[in-house]
């Protein structure tokens, strides 16, 4: 005999909605956490080195092989170094202010020379130069 009085049983519903929600809350926290650089100003081929250099330093001036300078966006020899001055201030930099040079390899010796002299008129005592491992 057939009852016809009792409803088929029933799987129950998943619920989709909070997993979206946790998908999108995931993504909003990678977005907001990830640490995005500005793209170098002009390829740049640095020398090379036994060790490997640290990453990640805020102030990178950028010098081509033919001299021409970049600094946070800024070019133009004068006014990178007009822009390092501002940065430094009258008091100087201090000893913990390290200026990162990511210069081409085939830079002249006596113009990288000249750029270390006018960063030191300016008040950065201490320089790094990125290089790469072989």
């Amino acid at each position: 005999m057939l009852d016809l009085g009792t409803p088929p049983p029933t799987r129950p519903r998943e619920r989709i909605l909070p997993m979206i929600n946790v998908a999108f809350l995931l993504l909003i926290m990678v977005v907001m956490l990830a640490e995005f650089t500005a793209p170098a100003p002009f390829d740049v081929i640095p020398p090379e080195s036994a060790r490997e250099d640290r990453a990640g330093r805020e102030m990178v001036l950028f010098i081509r092989a033919d001299g021409a300078m970049n600094f946070r966006g800024v070019a133009g020899e004068e006014t990178v170094f007009a822009k390092l001055a501002a940065i430094c201030g009258s008091a100087g930099c201090g000893p913990d202010a390290v200026l990162s040079i990511k210069a081409d390899q085939d830079l002249s010796g006596v113009v990288f020379a000249r750029v270390l002299g006018r960063l030191q008129s300016v008040g950065f005592d201490r320089v790094e130069i990125v290089t790469v491992l072989p």
